[in-house]
């Protein structure tokens, strides 16, 4: 059997039609709250950047900047990029003005004007200089013919070779302690501070070292050093004592010659020994040579009154005394002779630079 049924579309329809409308209005309700909730957690999320950029516009204060990003998240990324070099620079400066700091202390160690205490501890705590060991000592790195170093190097080129010595001394004597070294430009040399704790050998390891340093300059860089050391004290109040013995043993290069490490207690010893002591028999040779012209006899007669100088016991001052007393007598010939090398006020000039010799030879 087979049955024909028949009716209107939209009632055999019906059911579909309202599927469809069902899923279009979901779909609708649907995409109508995920745009809502949606845009509730962007607004959430983008507020902080808002609130970031905004306080960042106000501290800033640049409204082409403010107006050129639009965008907050470009704005702050710019900004932070700024802020970012901004640091770098005001971290360079913090160290270049941390290594003055650090320089001034050293300096004020060494001119004996801070003294043992809590403020000299937060002090040197603060600049990060160290010196925890048990004594201490200085030496004082002088540069030989300083006249000859300035023409012969530009200033840059004098402060690198300078900072060279620092550098080159610290790390030399790091290895039996703590060293912490200064450009002293009035004094035409460079200070070492030199903490560290005792040992039988320690006089012997400084000596090495220090004739290693200025043999290093001297082979590298073509100029040669005169360094005084200082005695060995335990008290940091001290360094500044111990500074000013490392000077006065480098004002006996002018006896001892230039490219020398002195010992403050060794020219203490000569000093207890030291005798007035003239070369009369060399000095009248020396007249009679000059009278006869023989200008080889009369070098090397100077030569052995150098040696001489050098041997005796005698201190800087006696020596230029001596010096002077040697040219007035050679002076005296020449005029005898009828020989007149020098008026008044260039014989004032001769005395001067004599006072200013940094060495006999």
């Amino acid at each position: 059997w087979s049955y024909i049924i028949t009716m209107p579309e939209y009632q055999f329809m019906e059911k579909v039609y309202y599927s469809k409308k069902t899923f279009n209005y979901a779909a609708l309700a649907v995409l109508f709250f995920g745009t809502l909730i949606a845009f509730i957690f962007s607004s959430k999320n983008y507020k902080p950047w808002q609130s970031l950029a905004q306080t960042l516009n106000i501290q800033k204060n640049d409204i082409a900047f403010n107006q050129k990003y639009k965008d907050e998240i470009a704005f702050v990324s710019n900004a932070v990029a700024e802020m970012k070099e901004e640091r770098s620079d005001l971290m360079s400066q913090l160290k270049s003005q941390a290594a003055l700091v650090k320089d001034q202390i050293l300096l004020s160690l060494l001119k004996d004007k801070l003294k043992n205490g809590e403020d000299l501890e937060n002090l040197l705590k603060m600049s990060n200089i160290q010196l925890n060991m048990n004594y201490f000592t200085v030496l004082f790195l002088l540069i030989d013919d300083y006249t000859n170093f300035e023409q012969t190097n530009s200033r840059p080129m004098q402060d690198i070779l300078k900072y060279g010595i620092v550098n080159a001394s610290e790390e030399l004597f790091n290895s039996i302690g703590t060293s912490y070294g200064i450009d002293l430009a009035d004094d035409k040399g460079i200070a070492l501070i030199l903490n560290f704790n005792m040992d039988t050998d320690i006089e012997r390891h400084i000596n090495e070292l220090a004739y290693k340093a200025k043999g290093f300059f001297k082979e590298h860089f073509g100029f040669t050093l005169t360094i005084g050391i200082g005695n060995i004290y335990s008290d940091i109040s001290m360094i500044g004592k111990s500074f000013n013995e490392a000077s006065s043993a480098t004002y006996y290069r002018f006896v001892k010659g230039k490219d020398q490490v002195i010992f403050f207690k060794d020219i203490k010893k000569e000093e207890l020994m030291s005798q007035y002591w003239y070369p009369v028999d060399k000095e009248s040779q020396l007249i009679k040579a000059i009278s006869l012209g023989k200008q080889e006899k009369a070098g090397q007669i100077m030569e052995d009154i150098i040696k001489d100088l050098k041997c005796y016991p005698v201190l800087p001052e006696t020596t230029k005394l001596i010096y002077f007393g040697i040219i007035n007598s050679v002076l005296k010939a020449l005029n005898q002779i009828g020989i007149s090398i020098y008026d008044a006020s260039e014989i004032n000039s001769l005395g001067t630079a004599i006072l200013n010799f940094e060495s006999i030879e």
